[in-house]
């Protein structure tokens, strides 16, 4: 009867402990995604083989704009990511990588055109 109350009670303790058909099941070795929005000015446009590389005044990281990010003029039309040029404003949406944005979305805000 012993032996019969202590493997019951070992059964019980292995099923509890044993994972659930619940369980969280994502994948740990993936980074979590971490959505970033920002606004500034361009400071340098550089190409890179990724893409195009852009930094802005005041901003820490790098922002990596490739050629599937979506870019548009504030009024809605569509822009290439070569058009991109310093002093242009924008705003960016994208996610934070380690030490870089990957830009899904640029938005061209303002450009100031100097003229001789």
């Amino acid at each position: 009867m012993k032996r019969l109350n202590l493997a019951v009670v070992l059964a019980a303790c292995v099923a509890a402990l044993s994972s659930s058909s619940f369980a969280d099941d994502r994948d740990l070795t993936k980074t979590q995604r971490n959505p970033i929005r920002l606004e500034g000015q361009i400071r340098e446009v550089a190409e890179s083989r990724e893409g195009l590389t852009i930094r802005l005044h005041r901003d820490r990281y790098p922002i990596l704009a490739s050629s599937i990010t979506h870019v548009r003029w504030n009024d809605g039309h569509r822009a290439d990511v070569h058009e991109l040029r310093v002093g242009d404003s924008i705003r960016v949406e994208g996610e934070q990588d380690g030490n870089v944005i990957r830009a899904e979305r640029v938005t061209i805000l303002m450009r100031i055109e100097h003229r001789p």
